[in-house]
């Protein structure tokens, strides 16, 4: 599921949301949660990425991440402490970024990469001084896990849309 912008009129917050809420994940996968609304032309919003893992530990991964780059434009990724530095690739014109990361942060246990809600990593956005008042924009996000690879490399979810849920 992907998330809406709700754009509000010159002078009016910018509102990024989920539409309609989303539910968390019931089983393996990726979930991207806003981490804060409103927001107005100008501001910096965070869009945080965890992953589902179902019975396995993570040990690294792929998520590609699209945006409606008329909207907003990424400005950092900040890593997660639970995984080594992830190699980022970000399209801007394209509005695609793409993070990837392999094997867990000295000191990390197997534990710490196994759960309902693994931090993966943010992603800090600007949203655009141009954005168009009072529109609403379905689509603005989605999140796909392109692979979640177990310990043994093995792929337990590959090529699967997340959801993306509103602040």
């Amino acid at each position: 599921a992907a998330a809406a912008v709700v754009v509000a009129a010159a002078g009016s917050p910018v509102e990024l949301a989920a539409a309609p809420p989303t539910a968390s994940l019931a089983a393996a996968g990726v979930q991207a949660q806003l981490t804060r609304a409103p927001a107005f032309p100008g501001d910096a919003i965070q869009l945080a990425v965890a992953a589902h893992t179902g019975a396995f530990s993570l040990a690294a991964f792929q998520i590609a991440l699209s945006y409606d780059p008329s909207l907003v434009s990424v400005e950092a990724v900040e890593a997660s402490p639970v995984f080594n530095a992830p190699a980022v690739a970000d399209d801007p014109a394209g509005g695609a970024v793409t993070v990837v990361a392999a094997g867990r942060a000295p000191g990390r246990a197997e534990a710490d990469a196994r759960g309902t809600s693994v931090h993966l990593f943010a992603v800090t956005l600007r949203v655009a001084a141009t954005a168009p008042g009072g529109t609403v924009v379905p689509g603005a996000f989605n999140v796909t896990a392109v692979q979640l690879l177990n310990a043994l490399g093995f792929p337990f979810v590959a090529g699967a849309l997340g959801v993306v849920a509103g602040a």
